[in-house]
C-alpha cells in the first residue's frame, strides 16, 4: 500500500488587538503564523514533515501586561512582556505502524 498526502496548512491568525486588562486600554498586536505538513505512507512506515512558521514571521506568541522591577529600581513599572514566535523550523518524522 503506497499513500501520500499534504495536511491543510495551519493558519493561525489573530487579525486584530486582544485587551490584556479589563477596561480595555491595553491591547496587543496582531499575529499571523502559517504552518505546512505533509506525510507519505510506505507500507507500515509513515513518513512526515512539517515546516513552521513559513514566512519566519518576527511576532509575539503571546503578550501580557503586568508591573515587574529589575534589581535596583525603586519602583515597578507596568509595561508589555512577550513571548516571541518561535523561528522557522522543519521537523520530520518516521512512524512504523505494527
Amino acid at each position: 500500500m503506497l499513500g501520500c498526502g499534504i495536511g491543510h496548512p495551519s493558519l493561525c491568525i489573530w487579525p486584530c488587538s486582544a485587551p490584556l486588562i479589563e477596561d480595555g486600554s491595553v491591547t496587543s498586536n496582531a499575529t499571523t503564523l502559517v504552518n505546512l505538513g505533509g506525510y507519505w505512507d510506505i507500507g507500515p512506515l509513515t513518513l512526515g514533515a512539517e515546516l513552521f512558521n513559513v514566512f519566519d514571521t518576527k511576532d509575539a506568541d503571546i503578550t501580557y501586561f503586568y508591573e515587574s522591577r529589575l534589581a535596583g529600581e525603586a519602583a515597578g513599572m507596568e509595561d508589555l512582556h512577550i513571548h516571541p514566535v518561535e523561528p522557522r523550523q522543519l521537523r520530520v518524522s518516521v512512524r512504523y505502524n505494527f
